[in-house]
């Protein structure tokens, strides 16, 4: 056995000979694109082989830069020079939302006896539909809650989530059309025969919640009048202070700020790292322009960088944030 291969085991061994010789060979040019259920099948692989034999693989061969992972597009092998540009028709859409769309068309393919995704069998871990998509696991938690929402993902005593042991009794509209998202912005919503801006709902009487309870109600579908007049089963009081619009602005920008600084100093987003700003919008609950006007300050003092192709990502090191004093880093 070559080096290469010694401490792979036979399987992973097989899977990387194979991948690799297509590369090499041209049976795969460059720009030939794949995904992770089309490797399972052809290998036969369990999710759980997929886990701690195929993405060591393909972790490993991206390291080589054999291949390349894009959100909204997945695998391909590299072509030299140019850049990954995903669908059009995807070009605009958030990543969490083009997850969910694949997702679906997956278990819709399930429940027609073709690929991965059986009634009552395992469903993918987090951890290797990020590494497949090219995300963090936040992005693709977003993307799995509607389908644990609609009861199309169960979670078993064992924290292991698993396709619906009923999956045939959803129809294909049910399993394939994405879940309602709504982003309010400044638009004038109407409840109670009112019509106000969610910042303006936020503080009217009749909201029984925080901002942060109604704004996540309201993308998720709950409709404006049931997210207001349902208190919160965790609140102690249904009564709130009162906040003004440009307060709750300030503080989504605090939080968004020593948030992306945390995760620098404490080297989640080590040197070079690509910051998706919806990612953490959804995280916290905040809207995407909140965590833009971070990255532009943090920009100006260069601790990221900006690329037209690239996005923002970090360009100072945890050790030299930590010795820079003043940047309002949590202790």
């Amino acid at each position: 056995m070559s080096h290469r291969y010694a401490r792979k085991s036979e399987l992973s061994a097989r899977i990387d000979r194979a991948l690799r010789t297509r590369i090499s060979d041209g049976t795969w040019p460059p720009g030939h694109a794949f995904n992770w259920p089309q490797i399972i099948e052809e290998f036969s692989l369990s999710l759980s082989d997929a886990t701690n034999e195929l993405a060591p693989v393909l972790r490993e061969m991206r390291r080589d830069g054999l291949i390349e992972s894009r959100p909204r597009v997945g695998l391909r092998v590299v072509v030299e020079g140019e850049t990954w540009s995903p669908p059009l028709e995807y070009a605009e859409m958030p990543h969490d939302r083009y997850i969910e769309i694949v997702l679906r068309e997956r278990l819709h393919d399930g429940l027609k006896g073709r690929g991965i995704y059986r009634p009552g069998k395992q469903f993918s871990p987090i951890a290797d539909l990020a590494e497949e998509f090219g995300v963090s696991p936040a992005t693709v938690r977003q993307a799995t809650n509607p389908l644990k929402q609609q009861k199309i993902l169960v979670v078993v005593g064992n924290s292991q989530t698993c396709v619906a042991s009923n999956l045939t009794e959803f129809s294909a509209d049910e399993l394939l059309t994405p879940s309602v998202r709504r982003r309010p912005g400044r638009t004038k919503l109407e409840a109670f025969g009112e019509s106000l801006t969610m910042a303006e709902w936020v503080r009217h009487p009749r909201c029984q919640v925080d901002r942060r309870v109604l704004y996540s109600r309201y993308v998720n579908g709950w409709s404006l009048e049931r997210a207001l007049r349902t208190p919160n089963s965790f609140s102690q009081s249904p009564t709130k202070p009162w906040v003004s619009e440009e307060s709750a602005a300030q503080d989504a920008y605090t939080i968004a700020r020593q948030l992306i600084l945390s995760r620098i100093s404490g080297e989640t987003y080590p040197l070079g790292t690509v910051i998706a700003p919806v990612d953490i919008a959804l995280s916290l609950e905040i809207s995407e322009e909140s965590v833009l006007d971070v990255l532009r300050d943090l920009h100006d003092i260069k601790i990221v960088d900006h690329r037209a192709n690239i996005g923002y990502f970090t360009a100072i090191s945890s050790e030299t944030l930590r010795d820079t004093e003043n940047l309002g880093v949590p202790s």
